[in-house]
């Protein structure tokens, strides 16, 4: 009867965690975010419309700045409060920060680097989201099963992704 009970009480809470999971995600989906208003959509400036003599310099000082205020703001970043729940919702943002600039990166890198470049860079890429992946569940597993799993996963994912995006400006913008 006993582990009935705790089964039961493991059943209820796994429920409440996922209602309020979907419930949180529809409240966010439905507000404004300043995290979407990004340092890096308001002030993009499209490779090909950069001078063609300070194409590179031009981008470097963009993306300098662009990574100073991606790093500001994700750190200025707090949880609603200081549940797992509360913790992963923030990382996410933090993820969704420096995956949206290494994207932006990317994309100009499209337009800058010769085709031979643009295809090294590429297969490296692919082999950086396997590394990240992997970093992210090998840090994730210490914690199989609990609550930290997720969160550990996610933040991993962004320390990577951020750290990327340093390492893409650094080594092709010159």
């Amino acid at each position: 009867m006993k582990k009935y009970k705790e089964i039961h009480f493991g059943l209820l809470v796994l429920m409440g965690i996922l209602l309020a999971g979907c419930n949180t995600q529809q409240d966010v989906a439905n507000e404004p975010n300043d995290i979407k208003q990004s340092v890096y959509k308001d002030d993009h400036v499209p490779a090909e419309e950069l001078p063609n003599n300070d194409l590179e310099q031009n981008l470097k000082g963009i993306y300098s700045e662009k990574l100073s205020k991606a790093k500001q703001q994700a750190e200025a970043l707090q949880a609603e409060d200081d549940t797992t729940v509360g913790l992963r919702e923030m990382e996410s943002d933090r993820l969704n920060i420096w995956d949206e600039l290494l994207n932006e990166i990317y994309g100009d890198l499209k337009e800058i680097l010769s085709e031979d470049d643009m295809d090294v860079l590429r297969t490296e890429q692919r082999d950086w989201i396997n590394e990240r992946d992997s970093q992210a569940l090998a840090a994730s597993l210490e914690y199989e099963g609990g609550t930290m799993e997720p969160l550990v996963y996610i933040a991993v994912l962004a320390n990577v992704t951020e750290q990327r995006c340093y390492e893409l400006v650094e080594n092709y913008i010159k």
